[in-house]
């Protein structure tokens, strides 16, 4: 993988995740747009919904990718701290947003938004809103931090509204299937991964498939490169051993 490459890492925030009361949903949407953008996921974090917790995996995260997203936590209720922890992390205070206010009042036609409600119009000073659109809120962005909902529903459509601001450099990919086991070709990855250090290489072993029993795939950003990795695998395999050959998925 390019060290150049667009990096990205995901904090998701919840008691709930961490005590198993609900499973995220929102990670491997994250991975797949991120990958598909040409943006590489690096890291992810777990943290509850406690300002200096979250302020702390911020500052450390933020400055270390390219992007930073944030998942759940900036709801109307009072264990909804994202948005201040995020504040926090960069040192400002809070403002309220006047789009947001608005964006509030829309969405609660039978009458005027409670002030829990209007809690959610407070955004760090200095952060923008991005994205959004005639069904879907706009998303608060502070410098390199997204936050989203951590809603599934709410959480795709905004990533969904804001998936081309993720840029990277597209990631080139091949795959093969192999009737080898791992034991069998451990040296000969570990051998070609060391020989060309810009691509990675990843075996997956299967259980369910009678055909084969490996999926070896080899990934990266110079298509050379990984033109030359794959090419040097399939010369270390047996040629009766190698089952199909294709793209790589995600």
């Amino acid at each position: 993988m390019s060290r150049s490459a667009a990096t990205a890492a995901a904090l998701l925030i919840g008691n709930e995740l961490l005590a198993g009361k609900v499973e995220d949903e929102n990670l491997p949407v994250l991975a797949r747009t991120l990958w598909s953008q040409g943006v590489s996921l690096r890291e992810v974090r777990v943290v509850r919904d406690e300002v200096e917790a979250i302020a702390a995996a911020v500052a450390e995260l933020a400055p270390r990718h390219t992007y930073l997203l944030t998942t759940g936590g900036i709801g109307p209720t009072h264990d909804d701290v994202t948005v201040e922890a995020v504040a926090r992390a960069f040192g400002v205070g809070l403002v309220t947003d006047p789009e947001l206010v608005r964006v509030i009042e829309a969405s609660h036609p039978e009458g005027r938004p409670t002030p829990s409600q209007l809690r959610m119009a407070r955004v760090p000073e200095g952060a923008e809103l991005v994205g959004g659109g005639d069904t879907t809120w706009p998303t608060v962005r502070m410098e390199n931090v997204y936050l989203f909902p951590g809603i599934p529903s709410f959480f795709r459509a905004r990533l969904g509204s804001l998936r081309e601001t993720f840029q990277g450099t597209p990631f080139v990919h091949r795959c093969l299937r192999t009737t080898l086991g791992e034991g069998r070709i451990a040296d000969l990855l570990r051998r070609v991964a060391e020989a060309h250090p810009g691509v990675e290489v990843g075996s997956y072993p299967v259980v369910d498939r009678d055909d084969y029993r490996v999926r070896i795939t080899v990934e990266g950003t110079d298509p050379a490169a990984v033109a030359a990795a794959f090419e040097a695998i399939r010369a270390g395999l047996p040629p009766k051993s190698v089952v199909e050959e294709g793209p790589a998925a995600p």
